[in-house]
């Protein structure tokens, strides 16, 4: 992933403990083995290929000022800039409903390898979409529901594969990525029919709003022999303290709503990582926000600030910066933009009917005294500019990784309809960057050489090495049992073992046929390495970042055959209620790589001793 900040990657609780390398030549060959600590050497720096070039491609979107796509273009229409150095497109092709095309008067040079002499072929764009339950409200969620579902059924005329995914607590999967409608619907359905908890965040969040309209900190108090009022100092902390206590209050619940949103997105976009093609995220919730009860905030200051001598409030801007959510939502967008997937947001929040709902009574005696003496009219109410600071972390996605953010969405099935019509059209276009993948993050910008038009792309892009890509092939098999497997590799469990503080041990073996890898004689025997990543999928649906560890293959040449299968088993310490293992290997010769997985059985924890 990008970056180094890891707090927000799960962490599951596996170790290696052993390995034991079997290569079995007619069913009868001696076993070695090996022990290996937690930090297997191999770890770092496995990638031994010879390329001293590195492949970089862009997905990127370009639309005229009123927000609509631009078709046509070429790749002399756009510039490159990585690092502030200008880079010549190397790849260039157009995705257009599902087809990809490459323009014919791209030479074939530019055509890119990828397109193997043929002009146009399909390129699958993989659109997972999650709903974030805890935001959202009833009836918002039904109405989204159905507009969602005429999103999918234009996607699939393109050959879109769809996912429908939910934040209930954890990720959870409603229905994997498929192109066949019936099954999608019925997703969408079964999300209509969950439960949410949207309703309770607002109404909680709309009393304490007319609680801070509604109140009053001024206490009259009249001088003995004077008609002069003086305020009840005392009076007034007490009453603005009350406030502030639950104001706070709501700032950690939203804090911790938000922030666990963000950890569940995360989990599905680095599983998305080891899926080629175009990937979008469709981010459905509301109040996104990157600086929680801001919005409370500002109506509790402009309320009190004909009593700032007294009470020494905090400016607003500054307030927020001591509990917001910016470093998490970075984290999330460097986590898309490792993985090339791209953030459309819909904030479901009717804005119009919350504002059209706002009763918060008469201006108070407080309310025209703070309008006076501050010199401007204090309106009770919902004000419209609160509602830019409640999507402020919505934007930030979409901004970072090229996608869009629909807010004030009466009209939903306009809002899913841009959307689409945004995805509908997509510039592929590739670099070269001189040297061998390093795995360094660097900050690109794509121009458009033509006047009046936008181009929407990534902010920055990882220079994977072949660690990174056989990481994020073992994430998405674990999570979404999707990959390709050409070197022939299985798994098998072996019998689970109880230990101590309430884990277990897995022996999982992976086998490989020895035809399907590339074995140099040396000597008296043929060998080779392969690079293998290990990812578990725990109880709680989460995720942590792959093992990967280098393994030597040495069979004795006299007993090397094309039908042997050369076998490797792991001894893993894991939680009982672990759901899944998955396996990637690289044959480091060849550069053929090859996931699979298994799902395991959950088990009894072992009993805790006294």
């Amino acid at each position: 992933m990008i970056g180094s900040d890891k707090q927000y990657s799960p962490r599951v609780a596996f170790r290696l403990l052993a390995f034991i390398f079997c290569c079995f030549v007619a069913a009868t060959v001696p076993a070695q083995s090996d022990e290996v600590g937690d930090e297997p050497e191999g770890m770092q720096g496995v990638f031994r290929g010879e390329l001293d070039i590195s492949i970089i491609n862009l997905y990127v979107t370009v639309v005229d000022k009123e927000g609509r796509p631009v078709p046509g273009l070429g790749p002399e229409d756009f510039e490159i800039i990585e690092n502030g150095e200008s880079r010549e497109i190397t790849n260039f092709a157009i995705l257009e409903h599902g087809r990809r095309v490459v323009p014919e008067t791209v030479d074939a040079e530019n055509r890119g390898s990828s397109e193997s002499g043929d002009a146009t072929k399909t390129s699958t764009r993989h659109v997972a979409v999650l709903f974030d339950l805890p935001s959202l409200q009833r009836r918002n969620k039904d109405r989204v529901v159905e507009a969602v579902g005429s999103f999918v059924r234009e996607g699939l005329a393109d050959g879109d594969q769809f996912l429908v995914a939910v934040n209930s607590g954890e990720l959870e999967i409603v229905s994997e990525f498929s192109s066949y409608e019936a099954s999608l619907m019925a997703a969408l359905q079964g999300v209509a029919d969950l439960d949410n908890s949207g309703d309770a965040v607002k109404s909680s969040k709309r009393m304490l709003k007319r609680t801070i309209h509604t109140s009053r900190f001024m206490k009259m108090n009249k001088v003995p022999l004077s008609s002069e009022v003086v305020v009840d100092e005392g009076y007034v902390r007490a009453q603005a303290g009350m406030l502030q206590t639950e104001i706070n209050n709501k700032r950690q619940y939203e804090f911790q709503r938000i922030d666990q949103a963000i950890g569940v997105a995360d989990e599905l976009v680095r599983a998305l990582a080891g899926i080629d093609g175009p990937k979008v995220v469709l981010w459905i919730g509301e109040d996104l926000a990157m600086r929680p009860a801001y919005d409370l905030y500002q109506v509790f200051y402009k309320k009190a600030a004909f009593y700032q001598d007294i009470l020494r409030l905090s400016h607003p801007e500054l307030w927020s910066r001591e509990m917001d959510l910016a470093r998490q939502f970075q984290h999330l967008a460097a986590s898309a933009q490792s993985c090339g997937a791209t953030f459309h947001v819909i904030d479901a929040s009717d804005r119009d009917r919350e504002m059209g709902n706002a009763d918060y009574g008469s201006p108070s005696l407080d309310d025209l005294i703070n309008s006076e003496a501050v010199g401007n009219l204090w309106t009770p109410g919902t004000d419209p500019t609160e509602f830019w600071e409640m999507t402020e972390g919505a934007d930030f996605m979409a901004l970072a990784t090229g996608g869009s953010v629909q807010k004030n969405t009466r009209d939903l099935e306009g809002s899913v309809a841009r959307i689409r019509e945004q995805m509908v059209l997509t510039y592929f276009l590739g670099y070269q960057r001189p040297g061998a993948p390093d795995g360094k993050i660097s900050s690109v910008q794509v121009n458009v050489m033509k006047p009046d038009l936008r181009v929407r792309h990534h902010e920055k892009v990882l220079n994977k090495t072949g660690d990174h890509h056989l990481a994020d092939l073992a994430l998405s098999r674990v999570r979404f049992d999707i990959g390709g497997n050409s070197l022939g590799l299985s798994l098998v469990e072996g019998q689970p073992q109880a230990e101590d503080e309430g884990k277990i041990v897995r022996s999982i073996q992976f086998r490989v046929p020895v035809e399907s890898l590339v074995l140099m004689p040396t000597g008296q025997v043929h060998s080779g390495n392969v690079v293998a990543a290990v990812a578990v999928l725990d109880g709680d649906g989460k995720t942590a970042e792959p093992r990967l560890m280098r393994l030597s293959i040495a069979i004795p040449s006299d007993r090397y055959q094309p039908d042997a299968v050369a076998a490797r088993t792991l001894r893993l310490l894991m939680s009982p209620d672990t759901r899944r293992i998955a396996i990637g290997i690289r044959d480091e010769t060849s550069g053929l790589t090859s996931t699979a997985v298994l799902d395991l059985i959950p088990v009894e924890a072992p009993a805790e001793d006294d």
